[in-house]
């Protein structure tokens, strides 16, 4: 749910950070071990070409995401930029809602249409065009409100 400060269209909270990395279980290994902690999740995204591990850090996800595919979004990020922030996700109540808005405002969305969010819910990506070269992605939980 979006929290205390929301923006219009149920803008909310800051839900997950995303760095991109060249070795998942080698970057899970270090950073776990910096910050004393562990994986809470681990999956595959097949409609991103990402395999991504979460490590719970208070109320914010620090999320570490691996290319699948040579020629992936994160994979092409990695080769142009180097490992490193990769996206910066915030909660929605009403992901058309917070679309619509951000559309209004000039910014522009990535994907035509919401997508399945991997671990749950749906989400889709205010370009970094519109936000200072930062992808923003907005992530509509499951109706339950789990993470």
């Amino acid at each position: 749910m979006a929290s205390q400060g929301e923006g219009q269209g149920g803008i909310g909270r800051l839900y997950r950070v995303g760095v991109a990395v060249r070795d998942l279980e080698a970057s899970v290994a270090r950073i776990g071990r910096l910050f004393g902690l562990t994986p809470t999740l681990r999956f595959t995204n097949p409609l991103q070409s990402v395999t991504c591990a979460w490590l719970q850090m208070g109320e914010c996800i620090f999320e570490l995401i691996q290319s699948t595919s040579p020629d992936g979004n994160v994979a092409r990020f990695i080769e142009k930029r180097g490992e490193g922030l990769y996206l910066v996700a915030i909660e929605v109540d009403d992901l058309e809602a917070a679309s619509a808005v951000i559309r209004e405002r000039g910014g522009e969305i990535i994907l035509p249409a919401a997508a399945p969010f991997a671990p749950g819910g749906r989400n889709n990506f205010v370009h970094p065009r519109s936000v200072a070269g930062v992808l923003v992605e907005m992530v509509e939980p499951p109706a339950s409100g789990a993470r």
